[in-house]
């Protein structure tokens, strides 16, 4: 309900931080294809500016992307805050007098905040650490399967293997 009017911003949002990210998972690849290119019997000097313009061009869009995915962030965090905020004042002016006069209602307000703040941060949290490992699981599988398929059941044994092994250790 609090992302209904705000699904647009966080779709692009969502676009911006993939497109942020893209420079971790492709500058790999054009990097493999230059040092292919140095041992190649007759190396093209097109093909070498062709990935380095590619690598350049990757690093470049990231600071527009940042700038464009904070922004759209950002603007779908403070709605949420403020939805809930309004909320929260609307169903504290419904209780009653016997109610505030029995309970602190400064703490009550403190407790309020601290619950919104960390509400919002839960829109950043999802978006960067939760999407941005399911990204870098899809493009890591669709790579492996591109350069070398057959070690992909090598890779589906061992990221569950590694994910057990580390929330044991957490």
């Amino acid at each position: 309900e609090l992302f209904t009017d705000k699904r647009r911003r966080m779709a692009m949002a969502l676009f911006w931080i993939t497109l942020k990210a893209s420079p971790v998972w492709f500058v790999p690849i054009v990097t493999g294809r230059i040092i292919d290119l140095g041992y190649a019997d007759h190396p093209s000097v097109v093909a070498l500016l062709v990935y380095v313009a590619i690598a350049v061009l990757l690093f470049l869009q990231n600071i527009p992307a940042a700038i464009f995915y904070m922004g759209n962030l950002v603007h779908v965090t403070r709605g949420i805050g403020r939805d809930l905020r309004i909320r929260i004042c609307r169903q504290l002016q419904v209780l009653s007098l016997y109610y505030h006069s029995r309970s602190s209602v400064g703490a009550l307000h403190s407790k309020a905040i601290r619950d919104i703040e960390l509400l919002e941060q839960l829109p950043r949290l999802a978006a960067e650490q939760g999407y941005g490992f399911f990204l870098g699981l899809v493009v890591s599988c669709v790579a492996i399967v591109i350069r070398k398929p057959e070690a992909l059941w090598f890779f589906g044994f061992m990221v569950p293997v590694c994910g057990l092994v580390s929330s044991f250790f957490r």
